[in-house]
């Protein structure tokens, strides 16, 4: 038994629960951010669905933090904790502490309120209502938007989720949000627990520490764009010659339509992979006979477990030890190995560090040397054996 359970369940079963109800909202906010129009059923469902699990949480996890419970009665609480009523929930919470939402905020629990316990089933009960998402979100749209700031699909009429929505959503949900995590802090120093505690690479930690001057989730959808295509700009301007550059630079590219590029950075940055960019792969793919072997050249770039530099490195040995052995003759040795040196110089050695030379000599102009038969091949071997062991040494360490 812990020696006191009560102080546990506040610390360690709520900090869980905090991840969680982030983790809830940044997908709800991910979700929106896809979105074009309100038309778009499923993800309206999936946004209103996600925000309010996140939101109804966060509410239970300050309850608990602010109710006196024991041993006795935690049965009772916890039991009483059963409901999806933001609204009701938000009742309870005026009563325990000091902070209170704005109207806007208050209708926004509302309308989760509503979906959850009227929209989230609609579509199986026969003859209810179609289009109930749609209703309850436009209208909180048409109260708090001005009429100049929206638009509409020029196709259906429909009510596009534009960037002035985002930002309306955005800034509701963050503001709640930020109340709700501000009691948590105030919680835990009323229950000397931890709760508030958030993993700095965690999607809660992007909701619940947001530095947004007006508090709006929006920002971080922004932020994360920026940071992307900045990657992007430099990804393509860039000289660097680390062993992951020259390995992209190594694979054929495939024959994309340029004018389509721009099109699939925006659903990317947005969080999908564009279906018209899997289909032009896949067909690609078949035109050119690519095999699996090609899926698995392409598949290792960004995968954190391959050491690029190392797979070289490992090139660069087996042709030292075949030449050890023997197996590989000085003059193809001294013609194909310093280029093979160049693309790991700088991953093992760095700039200044000048350890793998012989005799002040590098490589390259050793095998230049041989080749032009100003050393013989009993010194060749010689040099390159201690280069050998070098490289060895420093791969290996």
């Amino acid at each position: 038994m812990i020696v006191d359970e009560v102080w546990f369940y506040k610390n360690f079963n709520m900090v869980t629960e905090l991840e969680i109800a982030g983790d809830f909202i940044y997908d709800g906010i991910h979700t929106l951010n896809q979105m074009k129009s309100l038309r778009q059923d499923a993800q309206l469902f999936s946004f209103l669905y996600h925000v309010s699990v996140g939101i109804e949480r966060l509410q239970k996890i300050v309850v608990v933090l602010f109710e006196d419970f024991n041993l006795e009665t935690v049965k009772e609480f916890s039991n009483g904790l059963i409901t999806h009523s933001h609204v009701a929930l938000q009742k309870r919470i005026n009563e325990l502490t000091e902070c209170k939402l704005s109207q806007r905020e208050n209708e926004f629990l509302s309308i989760i309120t509503n979906f959850y316990y009227n929209g989230r089933y609609s579509r199986f009960d026969f003859g209810s209502p179609d289009k109930m998402e749609q209703r309850l979100v436009e209208e909180f749209i048409y109260k708090y938007l001005e009429e100049s700031k929206m638009e509409r699909s020029v196709s259906d009429e429909s009510l596009l989720v534009n960037d002035d929505v985002k930002e309306l959503f955005g800034r509701v949900i963050g503001r709640i949000a930020k109340k709700y995590y501000d009691l948590i802090r105030q919680g835990c120093d009323k229950n000397d627990t931890f709760t508030y505690e958030l993993r700095a690479d965690s999607k809660s930690a992007k909701i619940f520490l947001n530095n947004d001057k007006k508090d709006s989730l929006q920002k971080n959808n922004i932020d994360e764009r920026i940071s992307f295509k900045e990657l992007l700009v430099f990804l393509i301007n860039s000289n660097h010659n680390t062993s992951l550059f020259r390995y992209i630079k190594s694979i054929k590219p495939l024959d994309f339509d340029p004018a389509m590029v721009n099109d699939y950075i925006f659903d990317i940055c947005n969080g999908e992979i564009p279906q018209e960019l899997i289909d032009e792969v896949e067909q690609q793919y078949i035109d050119c006979e690519y095999s699996k072997a090609r899926e698995d050249e392409v598949d290792v770039i960004g995968n954190p477990h391959v050491l690029f530099d190392i797979m070289a490195a490992d090139d660069c040995l087996r042709i030292l030890k075949e030449f050890e052995n023997g197996d590989c003759s000085h003059k193809d040795f001294a013609e194909v190995f310093p280029e093979m040196f160049e693309e790991i110089e700088f991953d093992v050695f760095g700039d200044d560090d000048d350890s793998y030379k012989i005799g002040g000599k590098d490589i390259g102009t050793i095998c230049n040397e041989y080749l032009q038969g100003v050393i013989s091949d009993v010194e060749f071997e010689s040099v390159v054996n201690k280069f050998y062991v070098i490289l060895k040494k420093n791969v290996v360490s």
